[in-house]
């Protein structure tokens, strides 16, 4: 059973900051994000969160759109901490090590990205054995070489975000940490697409080059046209005289 496409994905894009994507394209999902501070993005396909972006405040918008109903799948920094359980006192304070950068976990146990040549990539922790059969069960292949999952080539760029997201959704509820690339949810272009793109930018620049360069007035010649001279083919070896056969 194929698990339905989020509302919303909520991410970090290294240019544009915290974005959100509406995969299902819902009007009630734009104007949701529009009141939370996400700005529709004029030549992206994901609206840009402006203002105040730290974590706090994406994690308290995460939580108002679960809450709201909305699918929500969010990048770890951007989850809300689930209520630890119960634990006795510590008897004395012990040593703790260096926090992480940018509110990211100590330890990720799957991480999604895009590569070049593999498409949608995935690497797992060892020590997950849950993690490796979601990622097998959602139809990515393992790279031994590479230690990476990849999904198979000529996979469709729908079926790549479905098949991302179910994995993330599995995961997510066996409470593993997961980050995920927020691009690997997003449209891509084939390799013929990507090539007839490249041409045309080229040829656009080329006549836009053109465009502003000076032009150089052509010579008009006012008197007769002299044609060239024919060339002549060149004389071939002379015939050999073959001697006379008696008679």
């Amino acid at each position: 059973m194929t698990t339905p496409a989020p509302h919303i994905v909520i991410g970090h894009h290294p240019q544009h900051g915290v974005i959100a994507t509406n995969p299902l394209g819902l009007p009630s999902v734009a104007h949701v994000l529009g009141r939370l501070g996400f700005q529709p993005h004029a030549d992206e396909p994901f609206h840009t969160l402006t203002g105040d972006t730290s974590p706090e405040r994406v994690r308290q918008a995460v939580i108002l759109l679960q809450r709201s109903g909305y699918t929500v799948v969010a990048d770890i920094r951007y989850q809300a901490e689930p209520t630890p359980p119960a634990r006795p006192p510590a008897p004395a304070p012990t040593p703790q090590p260096a926090q992480p950068q940018a509110g990211l976990p100590l330890t990720v146990d799957v991480v999604f990205a895009r590569e070049a040549t593999l498409g949608v990539v995935a690497s797992v922790a060892l020590t997950r054995t849950h993690a490796h059969n979601v990622m097998r069960q959602t139809g990515f292949r393992h790279e031994p070489t590479l230690g990476l999952y990849y999904l198979p080539a000529g996979t469709s760029p729908e079926a790549a975000r479905v098949a991302v997201t179910t994995a993330v959704t599995r995961l997510q509820a066996a409470r593993l940490r997961v980050v995920a690339d927020p691009r690997v949810f997003l449209p891509t272009l084939t390799a013929g697409e990507s090539t007839r793109l490249a041409r045309d930018h080229t040829a656009d620049r080329a006549r836009a080059a053109q465009a502003t360069s000076p032009r150089t007035p052509t010579p008009h010649h006012t008197g007769p046209t002299t044609p060239a001279p024919a060339q002549p083919y060149p004389a071939g070896p002379a015939p050999t005289a073959r001697p006379t056969q008696g008679r």
